[in-house]
């Protein structure tokens, strides 16, 4: 993660890239992007992740659930720091992840 030097603005880098990232936890926790009508190659999902529409996109939102509900820690760790930097706005300090 990484913080604005004089502004409450952060970027959270995935690394690899997140359609890799979506991949490796997929394989990981037996989660079928078939089952969820999503390409299970990297090219495929790269085309979906990056249409404009991806924000809401009913299958992107239902495998990030299942992955929570799998809890599988990368997810959950995203999520825990989205809600922390929600929670504590201008108040934020990363020590504290």
């Amino acid at each position: 993660m990484w913080q604005y030097r004089e502004k409450h603005h952060y970027i959270i880098q995935i690394r690899p890239v997140i359609e890799k990232w979506i991949l490796k936890i997929c394989i990981e926790n037996k989660i079928s992007l078939q089952n969820f009508n999503l390409p299970f190659e990297l090219k495929g999902l790269l085309k979906v992740t990056k249409a404009v529409g991806s924000r809401k996109d009913e299958r992107l939102i239902k495998i990030f659930k299942e992955m929570k509900n799998k809890n599988c820690k990368p997810v959950i760790e995203l999520r825990r720091w989205l809600l922390f930097l929600k929670t504590n706005n201008y108040n934020t300090n990363l020590d504290l992840l």
